[in-house]
Formats: C-alpha cells, structure tokens, sequence
C-alpha cells in the first residue's frame, strides 16, 4: 500500500470519526438510538413497533401494530398525539418481558405502559397501566419484574 493510499485512509477513519462525534453533539445520534427502541430481539425472535393504516367503513384510520417475526399480535389506534416505544426489556439477554411506553403529547397525561410476554407459546399482552408518569422505578429480580410508580393521580383508560 502506497503513503498515499494510507494517509487517504487515515483521514477518511478520522472523518468518520468526527461525524460521529459531532452527530452526537447534534442529537441525530439520540435520534438513531431512539429508532432502534422500535425493535427488540426477545428469546421468541423480533418483537417490533410498526406503522399500519387501514380502512374501516370508508374512512382510513392509524393503527400501531406489534409483530413478532412478522406476524401480527396486536394491533391498536393510534390516537392523534401519541406514540410507543420500547422502555426496557428483562432478562437483558434473550429478553422474555418487554416493557412498553405509550407517550402523549398532552399534559393531563404523560403516559402510560404495557407489557408483552414471549415466554410461553402465545404472547401475553397486559392491559395499558400507570398512573401518568413517565418515569417509574423498574426492577427486575429473581425473575420478577416490579414497576413503582411515583405518587400522582391516576388515570382510568
């Protein structure tokens, strides 16, 4: 290999780095790691956040779908304002309990949560739960998942 060639590879490393470096200065890293909170790879395979639009009647209408491996396992509105994201998921390695967040843009209710179990055949899906906020105390030990959420109002849904 040429000096050239090596300092050409030099500097293209080194600009890599910088874009990098300055993109998470910028907040489009956070903006990468954020999408990647649409996905999760669970001991069952990919659980995923999709976009879906249907038509009910003659009017369409926004639908989040989970898939697992691509097939469907839940599916509901999606309200104007409102968006999910995956949390957290349990045990860290070929997660079985994933935590999700469904945030709102209005400032009566923050948000609230949902969990989806892969554990056994068929996946679980709990009712939406929380009081609000967005910020609960989550620990996950000796295979039990405990979600403590600050004092507030709570909010029937």
């Amino acid at each position: 290999m040429s000096e050239l060639t090596s300092k050409y590879i030099r500097l293209k490393i080194c600009q890599l780095v910088f874009t990098l470096l300055l993109s998470s200065l910028t907040g489009t890293a956070s903006a990468q790691i954020e999408s990647l909170r649409e996905f999760v790879r669970t001991s069952k395979g990919i659980l995923k956040i999709e976009e879906d639009s249907k038509t009910i009647g003659d009017l369409p209408a926004e639908f989040k779908s989970l898939t697992l491996n691509k097939k469907l396992i839940f599916r509901y509105v999606n309200n104007a304002g409102e968006f999910v994201s995956i949390e957290k998921y349990f045990p860290l390695k070929r997660p079985n309990l994933i935590i999700f967040f469904i945030g709102s843009e209005a400032v009566s209710c923050i948000g609230q949560f949902f969990i989806v179990d892969v554990s056994n055949k068929k996946p679980l899906i709990t009712e939406r739960f929380g009081n609000c906020s967005n910020n609960p105390q989550i620990d996950y030990r000796n295979q039990t998942l405990t979600l403590t959420f600050p004092q507030g109002a709570t909010n029937d849904y």
